[in-house]
């Protein structure tokens, strides 16, 4: 093994223990946004450090690898990338946390990193934070699109389109409530 791999071999591993520390300092927290503070810092760190860029795909690999055999099934690749884009969409999470600003959970970031548009992506945080929408209302939201049916009211849409749409988180108190709603959003797409 010739040096330079050596030293990217001791570089993957001093990063590998920066990134375990993060999992561990976050397990002593007992506050409810500790696992979005460090899935934050998991990509905060992977960014910074250049992993993928430095250790390319199958350094990628080797951490996901790593992170599973100490810490169980919930570390894939798929989940690192979600971590990295999560650092790079909310660049400012850390700082709401530390000023100990109203956070969505982990989950609700999940549903938010599917909304491309920034604005939108945005609108749809707000909403939810002062709606205080479970994972499920913002799902069902951003799947509606509720962004677009709340920003192009002109007179004959909102004819069209049932108020609750524009005006209210959408209540999920039962199935044949969902199934209603549902009903009503596609008769209106078919008008």
């Amino acid at each position: 093994m010739n040096i330079v791999n050596m030293q990217k071999n001791q570089e993957m591993m001093k990063n590998i223990k920066d990134i375990k520390a993060i999992i561990d300092d976050a397990k002593k927290h007992k506050d409810k946004h500790a696992l979005t503070l460090r899935n934050w810092l998991l990509g905060k760190t992977l960014v910074e450090k250049e992993f993928i860029k430095q250790f390319h795909q199958e350094g990628l690999y080797y951490l996901s690898h790593e992170l599973m055999r100490v810490y169980g099934e919930g570390f894939q690749i798929e989940f690192l990338l979600n971590c990295i884009h999560f650092y790079k969409l909310f660049p400012q999470f850390s700082k709401d946390y530390a000023l100990k600003k109203p956070l969505l959970s982990w989950p609700h970031y999940q549903l938010l990193l599917q909304v491309y548009d920034q604005k939108q992506r945005a609108w749809y945080e707000q909403k939810a934070l002062i709606r205080q929408w479970d994972t499920r209302s913002l799902h069902w939201n951003i799947l509606i699109d509720y962004y677009a049916q709340a920003h192009n009211r002109s007179p004959q849409r909102e004819e069209s389109v049932p108020s609750h749409l524009y005006d209210e988180t959408i209540n999920y108190e039962s199935e044949e409530n969902n199934l209603n709603i549902l009903s009503a959003f596609l008769q209106n797409l078919n008008d």
